[in-house]
């Protein structure tokens, strides 16, 4: 091993072993309370406060952080300091399970810099994949809880009559998740600011169950529950609305979680297989040792690798259904706001305007707020990216190479017919000691030979064979350069790479179709919530419409700003805005008819069409999640198959061929 190899392993032992025992701290003083991360000055004698800040200062580490943070906000509504103390806590673990896993690769490959690599990336796979799962689930278990509580409610309301009360009655027997949010939405409906008291609800961002039941609660107070014409509650019937869609979606949650089960975990097991390969492989045929450790070794490590890291990550996307974190693209809007590369963006976006207009619909029909400037950096980023991971992996394998013709003799001599073990062993030495040869050779290398085997005392026999090795080496050696089509794979590569953002956009505004009809049909349930209210006014139906949107929130929020004009020109222009998504374009079309026949007359059929829109998005909803998982087992398989034609397969053909090359000479 080098320097740098002894001095890597020790200290991720000793990182490892750090985050261990802080671990272990941190479940003794699990029953002492929670923990306080604040400003500094309150927080010096904070153990978790270290931690807290390592990692908002880490890059990757802050970016899965505040993803975390947004999840755990949506599902505990509480104050920063907890919010901040719980992810804390839940980062720590999976970085642990992730540090000690790399630890011991680190180990078995002793330290082995394309292996520990490697390592990184399983790792790496591995805390996401801790991650999300710990994530999923939460989310169901609060969807769970939320089950309940609707139910509780719904009993006490028949009791009470009164919405306040059904919600006190049920906190007593609540968990801890459902009941910083039942308290939340009691805080709603007795507050005499009840508007202001939902915005700050809303900036929460609870799921959309949770938020429509605060509209159902909220609306009922502020307008008053009463009996519809089939003689039931108002409230009640509304209940039973939300309470039908949230068991769609834990059903259907519970479907992708099955269908994807044990995919992701399979998809990066060829990455710990290919050390205890290449073992297996050398100590059946050490010839194979020359191509491991060399060009060809390293060419295949980098493939296997990309393929793996690139088939989990489609997997993810394929899981998650394309969704995005907005919080990412941070980074890509600062970038194309510098006026270098704004000046630069703006003359190819007016260059292809055709495009740049077909791109920008697609990323608003995903729901991406970053932009088209933002989304081109991404793909230079990947371009830049694929390009150097070429040159780095060929300037690397190059290296390696070198090293092996000038280092390992262990598999040399191999076909030589020589008198015994021992005396192989000589030549193997003692090209070892001339091996500088290989790299500064001249003419004289056949007397340099003779006069070192004469010196130290060897027979003077041995000379052809050895010159004859190193002259070889000598010329492979020379052969490792930077050439010319290196520098065209790597090009192809950066190319590959651009668009790589531009498939997952196809991809996602391909599945963004479903999503979009979830959010109608949000929308129709909503109106649903509202329409019977007394006195309820358009602008508020369109107020909590934009509350729940995502693709269509941009729409919306200019719809609202040009109501105060003129209510059908805005309505008209938020129609044809919105023009290539029929769904939608038929709800405007029902909210422009409320100026002649009212809310609840333009509205007369939504629960008809509501019921079929429902068993349609159920259907479309299994029909992607087996195509997905169908996809997803399918990627699972091609890193597996990457490994046996890489890493097994193509060195035995390569060897086969050396051989008959090699034979062909000599006869």
């Amino acid at each position: 091993m080098t320097n740098i190899e002894l001095l890597l392993l020790p200290a991720i032992l000793i990182l490892g072993i750090a985050f261990l025992i802080v671990y272990i701290r941190m479940r003794r003083e699990k029953n002492k309370g929670d923990l306080i991360i604040a400003d500094k000055r309150q927080n010096t004698k904070n153990r978790l406060y270290g931690l807290y800040k390592a990692y908002m200062a880490t890059p990757v580490i802050k970016r899965y952080f505040s993803k975390m943070k947004k999840k755990y906000r949506s599902i505990f509504p509480a104050d920063e300091v907890t919010l901040n103390t719980r992810v804390t806590k839940e980062m720590t673990k999976c970085l642990i399970c992730a540090l000690l896993i790399f630890a011991v690769v680190c180990v078995v490959c002793k330290g082995n810099i394309p292996y520990t690599i490697i390592g990184g990336v399983g790792a790496y796979m591995i805390f996401t994949m801790i991650l999300n799962s710990s994530n999923d689930s939460l989310e169901m278990k609060l969807l769970d809880q939320l089950d309940t509580f609707i139910t509780d409610i719904h009993a006490y309301y028949h009791d009470s009559h009164n919405v306040e009360d059904a919600i006190m009655q049920t906190l007593d027997d609540l968990p801890y998740e459902i009941g910083l949010h039942a308290d939340k939405i009691l805080t709603i409906v007795t507050s005499p600011e009840s508007d202001l008291e939902m915005e700050k609800y809303i900036q929460t961002s609870p799921n959309r169950f949770l938020l429509l039941l605060a509209t159902i609660c909220n609306s009922i107070k502020e307008y008053g529950d009463k009996e519809l014409e089939n003689g039931k509650s108002l409230f009640l019937t509304n209940l039973n609305h939300l309470k039908g869609e949230l068991n769609d979606e834990r059903i259907r949650l519970t479907k992708k979680r099955n269908a994807f089960m044990g995919v992701n975990f399979a998809v990066l097991i060829p990455l710990f297989i290919l050390k205890p390969a290449e073992t297996l492989l050398l100590n059946s045929m050490t010839e194979l040792k020359e191509f491991f450790d060399g060009i060809g070794g390293i060419i295949s490590l980098a493939i296997v690798t990309t393929i793996t890291l690139i088939c989990y990550e489609v997997i993810n996307v394929l899981k998650d259904d394309g969704e995005d974190d907005e919080n990412e693209h941070r980074f890509l809007v600062k970038t194309a706001g510098f006026p270098g590369i704004k000046g630069f963006l703006t003359r190819k976006i007016n260059k292809n305007y055709s495009k740049s207009l077909r791109l920008t619909d697609k990323l608003k029909a995903t729901g991406d707020t970053a932009g088209l400037p933002a989304f081109l950096v991404k793909q230079y980023l990947w371009a830049i990216m694929f390009f150097l991971i070429v040159t780095v992996v060929v300037l690397f394998g190059s290296y390696k190479s070198k090293k092996y013709l000038l280092s390992d003799f262990s598999s040399a001599y191999g076909q030589e017919l020589v008198p015994s073990e021992e005396y192989r062993e000589d030549l193997q030495r003692i090209s070892l000691d001339l091996h500088g040869e290989i790299r500064d050779y001249d003419e004289n290398l056949d007397e340099k030979v003779h006069t070192f085997l004469t010196e130290h005392e060897y027979n003077d026999e041995m000379a052809e064979a050895i010159i004859a090795e190193l002259k070889m080496r000598h010329e492979e050696y020379e052969a490792y350069y930077y050439k010319w089509y290196y520098l065209v794979i790597a090009l192809v590569a950066s190319v590959i790479g651009y668009y790589i953002p531009e498939l997952l956009l196809e991809y996602k505004f391909h599945i963004r179709k479903l999503k979009r009809e979830d959010e109608v049909a949000q929308f129709r349930t909503v109106i649903l919530i509202l329409m019977h209210e007394d006195g309820m006014m358009l602008d508020t139906v369109l107020e909590w419409m934009e509350r729940f949107g995502k693709s269509f929130k941009q729409s919306l929020s200019e719809c609202i700003m040009n109501l105060e004009y003129s209510q059908r020109d805005a309505l008209e222009e938020l129609k044809e805005k919105e023009s290539g998504f029929p769904p939608f374009r038929r709800l405007v079309d029902s909210l422009i008819a409320t100026d002649d026949v009212g809310l609840e007359g333009a509205f007369d059929d939504l629960e008809t069409e509501r019921e079929y829109y429902h068993g349609k998005r159920r259907e479309d909803s299994d029909m992607i999640i087996k195509k997905n998982s169908s996809t997803a087992k399918t990627l699972m398989m091609i890193p597996l198959f990457s490994v046996i034609g890489a890493y097994i397969i193509y060195p035995f053909v390569m060897y086969v061929v050396n051989m008959l090359t090699e034979f062909g000479e000599v006869f």
